[in-house]
């Protein structure tokens, strides 16, 4: 007999959770959907929403594993991953990568208004060499050189986040590039670089847009924390390197 299939509405409410929440678990793989024949509605299996919900409450059904008991769930506005989907503030990424540039997405999961691209030169002096070859290790630097010059980073306001925030991209792409920071997109600063064509730059570009947002990966979640803590930006980016 088939397994009886609820609603994204109906699973939530069993659940105790809003849609987004709902969702959150599907894209962190917690909760599986399947498909309605003909239409491209997602319908959920009661067992499975009863074995999550057991699990959620403490209990411990047989087939729940450690890792799934320590699994963090954190209902974001910012990125949803939905039945093969992927989605920046409700924008679909494969068409935001189209035309988008990374900054363009940067606004848009800032919600900022959009930088004119004038303030790359905000008084700072021009960071020393770095003789380090590793490039973990050149953007750590680069950083902490940063923190240390860059004093309204202390700013944690909204706009003074999202201002760091512009400051730390264009850094850390000169640092990658091993060239001075500019307001030239980053995927043209990096092509310029390597020596890409035109059509490899365009790919550099979609592939930027489609990595901006990780999601709750390992380093997206030791960000979260830091930032709850009221550290600059500098620190929470460098608490998160994404090691090769």
């Amino acid at each position: 007999m088939q397994d009886a299939l609820l609603t994204a509405r109906q699973a939530a409410d069993r659940l105790g959770i809003k849609l987004d929440t709902l969702y959150a678990y599907v894209s962190r793989g917690r909760l599986n959907s399947v498909g309605v024949a003909g239409s491209r509605e997602r319908r959920y299996r009661t067992e499975d929403v009863e074995a999550l919900l057991a699990l959620r409450d403490g209990q411990r059904p047989e087939r729940a594993t450690e890792a799934e008991a320590l699994m963090p769930v954190i209902a974001s506005s910012i990125c949803l991953i939905d039945n093969g989907w992927f989605y920046y503030r409700g924008e679909d990424v494969v068409r935001l990568a189209e035309v988008a540039t990374l900054e363009e997405v940067a606004t848009l999961l800032w919600r900022a208004e959009t930088s004119s691209g004038g303030d790359v030169d905000r008084g700072t002096p021009s960071p020393p060499e770095i003789s380090v070859s590793g490039l973990i290790e050149r953007c750590q630097i680069r950083l902490a050189w940063m923190a240390d010059k860059d004093l309204p980073a202390l700013d944690l306001t909204r706009g003074g986040v999202i201002r760091t925030g512009r400051g730390i991209i264009r850094e850390l792409a000169a640092c990658i590039a091993l060239t001075a920071p500019s307001s030239e997109p980053i995927h043209r600063q990096l092509a310029n670089a390597w020596g890409l064509d035109a059509a490899k730059a365009d790919i550099l570009r979609r592939c930027l847009v489609l990595i901006a947002d990780h999601e709750l990966n390992a380093s997206t979640f030791v960000a979260r924390c830091v930032a709850s803590t009221g550290a600059t930006p500098y620190a929470v980016v460098s608490a998160a390197p994404r090691w090769p």
